[in-house]
């Protein structure tokens, strides 16, 4: 699932007869865009548990959050100057690594690797 999903007719709507792809109106009614037809299927009235197992993230900033029900979530900075994108925060600590477009703020390994403890 991605941005682009929001721009192209759910599966339901692609199979409809008579679906003409030129008439498409991503936001016609909730559930005809392929984003909210998955949104809706994981958000909607008996949600997924998404505890997370472990997290990653590269020297270049790249986001990668592995979930207990085995989903991974991969996210990348999508600018390049000295912007904060996201803020890690360590349980109980003063430490916390933030991450800009020009990558992490520190970086000791060239990757850090948060681990939930079960």
């Amino acid at each position: 699932m991605s941005r682009g999903d929001i721009f192209e007719p759910s599966d339901k709507l692609s199979q409809e007869e008579g679906f003409n792809y030129r008439n498409f109106e991503w936001t016609g009614h909730y559930g005809d865009n392929r984003f909210e037809e998955i949104a809706g299927k994981y958000f909607d009235n008996n949600p997924i548990d998404f505890s997370v197992k472990n997290i990653s993230v590269s020297r270049l900033g790249d986001l990668k959050i592995r979930l207990i029900n085995g989903f991974i979530l991969e996210i990348s900075p999508d600018i390049l100057g000295n912007e904060e994108c996201w803020r890690f925060f360590e349980i109980d600590s003063e430490e916390h690594i933030v991450v800009s477009g020009q990558g992490l703020e520190q970086d000791d390994d060239g990757a850090n690797d948060f681990s939930e403890t079960e």
